[in-house]
């Protein structure tokens, strides 16, 4: 799947997930090779686990969860071995240094409590996430003031709306009272997720 309909426009995970969660919410999948489409996620498992944006790529956070939730909603997730499965996990919980990092060795970014929080919900693997750490990165240090509210994507940033949405997504996987249950797949909430099914 490309950005544009020349082959002049981007190509990669994202653009799959695209049209894999269009596909999902319409129900007609009449334009996807879901064949096509889980080679290609296969071809971008990196040497260290991860799940790149494009084949011999590097590994990030959101490129491993475009390709997950893609699987996800091809009904595909057993396309990838165990082995890789577990290499993704490995991979995906080697992020959380306090909070979560989206590339190795990268500073952590509340947007990445999501992507790979979110990947390891997704994969059942969520309970293996140190809470506390995260909860205390976003809360304490991207946690906007009580004058400017919202999230940061690092400390001493100014707060957006694009991090105050991923971090409150986290925190609902989290179970932090007052939140609703998110459908990871989706980035929606649980309840307006089932009536897509």
């Amino acid at each position: 799947f490309r950005s544009t309909l020349n082959d002049s426009g981007e190509a990669d995970v994202r653009f799959l997930y695209c049209a894999c969660a269009i596909s999902a919410a319409l129900d007609d999948w009449s334009s996807v090779d879901t064949d096509a489409a889980v080679r290609y996620i296969q071809q971008c498992v990196t040497y260290e686990g991860g799940i790149a944006v494009v084949p011999d790529g590097e590994a990030t956070g959101g490129s491993c969860y475009c390709a997950i939730a893609a699987l996800r909603l091809m009904n595909r997730l057993d396309a990838l071995s165990a082995e890789n499965l577990q290499d993704l996990v490995q991979w995906c919980e080697a992020r959380q240094v306090n909070g979560y990092q989206g590339r190795t060795n990268k500073d952590p970014d509340s947007c990445y409590s999501f992507w790979v929080g979110a990947t390891l919900h997704m994969l059942q693997s969520f309970q293996y996430t140190d809470l506390p750490s995260t909860q205390s990165f976003l809360l304490t240090q991207c946690q906007g003031s009580v004058h400017s509210g919202g999230f940061s994507k690092l400390p001493d940033c100014y707060p957006d709306v694009l991090h105050t949405f991923y971090s409150i997504c986290w925190l609902s996987f989290a179970e932090f009272e007052g939140l609703k249950s998110i459908d990871p797949t989706f980035a929606i909430c649980a309840e307006k997720s089932a009536l897509l099914k």
